[in-house]
């Protein structure tokens, strides 16, 4: 299991809880990160939206959802 420990504001402390699986997703709901343990502690995956096979993986947790992200860069 994770340890997850969610930060709610700064200089509070974090509420943790244990979890196999760990999504977080945006207020509308769209996932941008994942975590997952599988057999155990022995193999792990993290991806995040940016990741080529982002989608790839939220089918492999049951996530039945497509996430389409764009690049844009910040000029100074």
């Amino acid at each position: 299991m994770f340890k997850v420990e969610i930060l709610e504001k700064v200089g509070v402390p974090p509420l943790t809880v244990e979890a196999s699986q760990v999504v977080i997703r945006l207020p509308n709901g769209t996932p941008v990160s994942v975590a997952a343990l599988f057999g155990g502690t022995e193999a792990l995956m993290v991806s995040h939206a940016d990741d080529p096979d982002f989608n790839e993986n939220l089918q492999k947790l049951g996530i039945n959802q497509t996430v389409i992200t764009d690049k844009f860069e910040i000029r100074k």
